[in-house]
């Protein structure tokens, strides 16, 4: 995974330091104008960054909560539809956080039930994606 190093500093002296950059900078500066939408996570921090109606990237990263330089490990997946995006993101979160008090209801009518009928198991498999284990159990009738 790709990482890079966050640094956060505070300006005492603007006009000094933008006089500085422009002296060494080739181009520039640059307005980026961005919108960023987070999305709850528990093995990292999720957001979809949206630069335009039809430009952005929905980023996974670890970072610790330290002060001074931290490293960064992320993975950046661009999309041309950002509002789909956001509209898929959420409607999976809302799907996780249902899942939490309705999955364990589900279980316990159907899945625990013994008469399962043709269905059986025909292997499990195990990947790693952007650093999170997943386990899948695929079935058939």
């Amino acid at each position: 995974m790709p990482s890079n190093v966050e640094i956060k500093a505070k300006l005492r002296d603007r006009e000094t330091v933008e006089r500085l950059v422009s002296e060494r900078a080739d181009h520039g500066p640059e307005l980026i104008v961005q919108e960023d939408v987070f999305f709850p996570s528990e093995s990292g921090r999720l957001k979809l960054r949206k630069f335009s109606d039809d430009s952005g990237e929905l980023i996974f990263y670890r970072r610790l909560d330290t002060e001074g330089p931290t490293e960064s490990e992320f993975f950046k997946a661009p999309t041309n539809d950002p509002a789909a995006m956001a509209t898929a993101m959420m409607a999976a979160t809302l799907g996780v956080l249902l899942a939490q008090p309705l999955g364990p209801i589900f279980q316990a009518t159907v899945t625990t039930q013994p008469d399962v009928g043709k269905l059986r198991i025909t292997s499990v498999s195990r990947e790693v994606r952007a650093g999170v284990v997943i386990h899948s159990v695929h079935t058939e009738v």
